[in-house]
């Protein structure tokens, strides 16, 4: 495209502002037919993948309680440019180090989103369970912060991105599943959990946990980064 369309773009290699004519060639051309059909596959492949892991859960629930996300914030960079808390040391051209504290990244969630899908999964389970008549919750979120909050004391904690484990009652738990286990003892107004429940079935939550991730590590089964291990 640069080569066959010089007069589009500017001399840094960015397109330039405007309404443009495209000349294509033939191998161009080719070349999209292909890429389409390589999205085309992924996005047949995600609804499959879907469909399945959501008509498994279906069978096995009586009713949906969920914590709603906006996905499209997720995957915007962030606006500031900020530097990092830690010092690194930083090898210069004449061999000596420098120590600096680098810029954080303002990449976000853009790529794993668009592989995951997770809002059209959210979607299609939401249309799942009214077709099944399932009930189906959504907890309030401005009240209610799952991965923030601990039982034990009431506080909202604000964990940062690379804390993949939490102490509770003096045992360690993975963020993620404590999240679903106080998502799923909410109370009725759907703004707060049960926190009698909660100590009630915590013993039984921290079992279940261990002998899981026990199990996959004993199978060798692979897990999601954000997991922790």
């Amino acid at each position: 495209m640069r080569k066959h369309n010089p007069e589009n773009y500017n001399k840094n290699g960015t397109v330039k502002n405007g309404k443009h004519k495209w000349k294509t060639t033939k191998r161009c051309r080719r070349l999209k037919r292909q890429v389409r059909v390589l999205y085309r596959k992924q996005s047949s492949y995600i609804k499959t993948s879907h469909h399945t892991f959501i008509n498994r859960v279906v069978q096995n629930t009586s009713e949906f309680i969920l914590e709603p996300m906006n996905f499209k914030a997720l995957q915007k960079r962030s606006k500031k440019t900020e530097r990092k808390d830690e010092v690194t040391a930083v090898k210069q051209k004449d061999g000596s180090l420098k120590m600096v504290c680098k810029y954080k990244r303002k990449k976000r969630y853009g790529h794993s989103i668009k592989n995951c899908s997770p809002g059209l999964m959210q979607a299609d389970l939401k249309t799942k369970a009214t077709q099944y008549g399932i009930p189906y919750y959504e907890i309030d979120i401005h009240q209610y912060r799952a991965s923030q909050l601990h039982h034990d004391t009431g506080e909202y904690i604000k964990p940062t991105l690379n804390e993949r484990f939490k102490t509770i009652e003096g045992c360690k738990v993975q963020r993620d599943l404590y999240s679903a286990f106080l998502i799923c003892h909410t109370d009725d107004t759907l703004t707060a959990p049960d926190f009698k429940t909660c100590h009630l079935d915590f013993p039984h939550f921290v079992k279940m946990q261990d002998t899981l991730i026990l199990n996959k590590k004993k199978c060798g089964h692979t897990m999601k980064h954000c997991f922790g291990f």
